[in-house]
């Protein structure tokens, strides 16, 4: 297996809306993993506002660890999921997604400031599938 490309924060918005809109199983679910400042969030607001506004999709976004029963109220599910998480380690967000979906994540995503190409083979060995440089990143 070759290693993964790091891709800009635009080049990665893109393959996280293409990987929802042509997802073949419902819920479509996105782990974003990172550092703090990374972008998870800033990646994830505007995958949902595309997602739902330019292509009628409806998803629902949280952070690991929340609590899903708000969406008890939905029996038919969303279109996708986005899970935001901390740390390098996909592990988390893997087991998030299998106790309330039922799977893993159709796309692991890793996002940080800077990627040292050191760090690229590590995250190839942890099962990411995009990793993005997002180096306008800025402090909260």
């Amino acid at each position: 297996m070759g290693l993964l490309k790091i891709n800009t924060f635009e080049e990665g918005l893109e393959r996280v809306i293409s990987t929802v809109l042509n997802g073949q199983t419902r819920p479509v679910i996105v782990s974003i993993n990172g550092s703090a400042n990374s972008g998870k969030t800033e990646l994830r607001k505007k995958a949902h506002e595309n997602l739902d506004i330019k292509h009628g999709k409806r998803g629902w976004i949280g952070l690991r660890g929340d609590s899903l029963d708000r969406f008890i109220q939905y029996p038919e599910g969303p279109d996708y999921f986005l899970i935001e998480d901390t740390g390098p380690f996909p592990l988390a967000a893997d087991n998030y997604a299998l106790e309330f979906f039922g799977k893993k994540p159709d796309l692991r995503v890793y996002i940080n400031r800077k990627i040292p190409p050191e760090l690229v083979e590590k995250l190839t060995e942890r099962e990411y599938d995009l990793v993005i440089e997002n180096s306008t990143a800025t402090n909260k």
